[in-house]
């Protein structure tokens, strides 16, 4: 599987808004970031599909043309992250494919599905990007998709896990064996059941090897499945102590989540019992710093919903710990501001 990147784009095509959409096009190809902006705030559709002849986007274009800057603010103006070709490839297979992990990151913050299946190609088997890949030996890749929550007991249409897509070809021996741990040790990690009850001692409760449910990251990416089958049989929902939990690898829960694209879901849940998390009660925990620079973390954070929390000057600081690009996520902060602002003067004493 391999996004090629296209030649430019010829004078002669017409559209009703070639203009904009031709200078966005060129942009991008040339890295010119302030050609990107100004083309989006003259109308180009960010989700410009290259006149079904190869269907490739603004945003699969950004993604060979190397610039994370161009991505993210694709992304930020709703470039859809699950975009595909006419192959069915999605930006998330090109970045993958192309060891551009700052830009794979970018889209999962975004809410590019891990285990997108294309239609042709070497994906013609019903392979997700987990099988290709795993085929291509592509380590890093194979392992960040892994910790972001794809499955690895998923199935092609000959029923192979991408584990078992390897195993029957002429050089499995040689693939690398951080590859096949990493599969085996997902493969072996318990899921959650398709249906029936489900309770929260099922889910912490561990399998012979000493890990449970909340250890695979592919089940957060379910959460608002779990959050609702939880209610449905009348269990508590999640704790922040539960969650503060280490689980295997010394890895919390709340790490999982986040790892998983998950927190937005973990906030509204919050949220709705009248509670919320702030940035630096999810960035104090071990291993998550790296989520101030997280578009995901941001987004999740701060949304109307959370304004009862914050006085003035606590949102400036929640807001001053996230980095740039982070900052940039939050599109309405200026509103936020304002609605804190309102309701200050009525909350007295609130703050952590």
């Amino acid at each position: 599987m391999h996004i090629r990147p296209q030649p430019p784009l010829g004078e002669g095509k017409q559209h009703p808004k070639q203009g904009a959409v031709w200078d966005l096009l060129r942009a991008i190809q040339g890295r010119d970031e302030d050609g990107v902006v100004d083309a989006l705030h003259r109308g180009a559709d960010v989700n410009f599909n290259n006149f079904e002849v190869s269907r490739m986007s603004p945003l699969h274009f950004a993604v060979n043309s190397g610039s994370p800057n161009i991505v993210a603010t694709l992304l930020r103006w709703g470039a859809d992250p699950n975009a595909e070709t006419i192959r069915g490839y999605t930006p998330l297979h090109a970045a993958v494919e192309q060891n551009r992990p700052q830009m794979s990151t970018l889209l999962l913050d975004y809410g590019a599905n891990p285990d997108h299946r294309a239609k042709s190609g070497t994906m013609e088997l019903g392979d997700t990007i987990l099988h290709d890949v795993v085929k291509s030996q592509n380590t890093d890749g194979t392992i960040q998709l892994l910790i972001a929550g794809a499955d690895a007991h998923v199935v092609n249409k000959d029923g192979k896990t991408p584990l078992g897509a390897v195993s029957g070809i002429g050089s499995f021996s040689s693939f690398t064996p951080s590859i096949l741990s990493a599969l085996e040790m997902s493969e072996g990690l318990p899921r959650i059941p398709q249906d029936g009850a489900l309770t929260k001692s099922s889910l912490f409760a561990p399998d012979e090897k000493g890990k449970c449910a909340l250890d695979n990251p592919a089940n957060w990416r379910r959460l608002p499945e779990m959050l609702s089958r939880l209610k449905e049989a009348g269990e508590t929902p999640f704790t922040k102590a539960e969650l503060m939990q280490e689980g295997a690898n010394g890895m919390t829960y709340l790490e999982r989540a986040a790892n998983a694209r998950a927190l937005d879901v973990l906030v509204a849940d919050f949220n709705s019992r009248g509670e919320s998390f702030t940035v630096q009660e999810i960035t104090s925990v071990k291993g998550l710093a790296s989520l101030k620079g997280s578009a995901h973390l941001a987004r999740a954070v701060f949304t109307p919903e959370n304004t009862a929390d914050w006085t003035p000057s606590k949102l400036r600081t929640d807001y001053a710990l996230l980095n740039e690009s982070a900052r940039e996520a939050v599109t309405d902060f200026a509103q936020l501001t304002l609605r804190v602002g309102r309701n200050a003067p009525s909350r007295t004493g609130i703050g952590r």
